[in-house]
């Protein structure tokens, strides 16, 4: 406390207990990211060609996402209840699957990435803890916590520049974007802003649990009564992945019950999703 009152005088007790306790969820969440869904690149020797790509070790049948440290996944649990205290959203997810979100809106606070809206998302009463001015003094703090962060930043960036290619690739023409695990991803209204740049005709379908969707449903609400000029561009698809092994559920069919069209270029994005699935509806 005392080091957080050289940067920011009027942080008090019970706000740098939310601060700590949420940073350190970040040394947690990035030091158990599993890594078995991540081809790594290495370097060639110094005579140059292209970098060498192996496969990722084989992994259990039964494997999936990394086993909660059910010390940390408390502590989790109650920082977010505390960040979510009188906050009028109803909002009654997870930390698990908000966890994300804070991270974006911290990240683009600190210039890594352009995601204002993540920011917006937040309760209006405690998301100063990732804002402007207090996420500058937050890297201060724990630079070494928040440095842990720019692979997100990274993915983020090359995922925004894959759809941006795909985007200017389809100019003047309809087409569509599939987010397979969205959670609470802001793309579709990051860039509904950005249709007259890109593209008239721009359709995001995004696939996520009933209980996520539902959550997700009330913040784009939420964020459109704000912005009025916004026309949202997403389609929420409630839909557990795994469902296309154990269920033998047609993921396609889904889609296309939900507005997916088969004459236009379509694009699909997965972004640290898989590794949640078991390995079956993953192939």
């Amino acid at each position: 406390r005392d080091k957080m009152k050289n940067y920011y005088p009027s942080v008090g007790m019970l706000q740098c207990a939310i601060l700590v306790t949420y940073s350190q969820a970040f040394v947690f969440g990035t030091s158990q990211l599993h890594r078995g869904d991540v081809f790594r690149m290495i370097p060639n020797e110094p005579d140059g060609g292209p970098p060498t790509i192996t496969a990722p070790p084989t992994r259990p049948t039964n494997s999936g996402p990394p086993p909660p440290n059910p010390l940390l996944e408390t502590a989790f649990e109650a920082a977010f209840r505390l960040l979510y205290t009188g906050d009028d959203s109803g909002i009654q997810d997870s930390s698990k699957n908000l966890r994300v979100l804070w991270t974006r809106a911290l990240l683009s606070s600190l210039g890594k990435i352009d995601d204002d809206v993540a920011f917006e998302l937040l309760p209006s009463k405690t998301r100063w803890l990732v804002g402007g001015s207090f996420g500058p003094i937050l890297e201060k703090v724990f630079p070494e916590v928040v440095g842990k962060l720019d692979w997100i930043a990274d993915r983020t960036t090359f995922i925004d520049k894959q759809l941006d290619d795909f985007l200017n690739s389809t100019t003047n023409h309809a087409c569509q974007v599939v987010l397979l695990g969205s959670g609470y991803d802001t793309r579709a209204l990051r860039y509904s802003t950005q249709q007259g740049q890109h593209n008239r005709e721009l359709k995001f379908f995004e696939i996520d649990l009933p209980d996520i969707s539902s959550t997700k449903l009330q913040l784009i609400q939420q964020y459109t009564q704000k912005h009025q000029n916004i026309d949202f561009p997403s389609t929420l698809v409630p839909f557990d992945l795994n469902d296309v092994f154990t269920k033998k559920t047609p993921l396609l069919d889904c889609l296309r019950a939900n507005g997916l069209r088969d004459d236009i270029p379509t694009m699909f994005i997965s972004e640290a999703v898989f590794f949640y699935l078991i390995p079956d509806a993953v192939k």
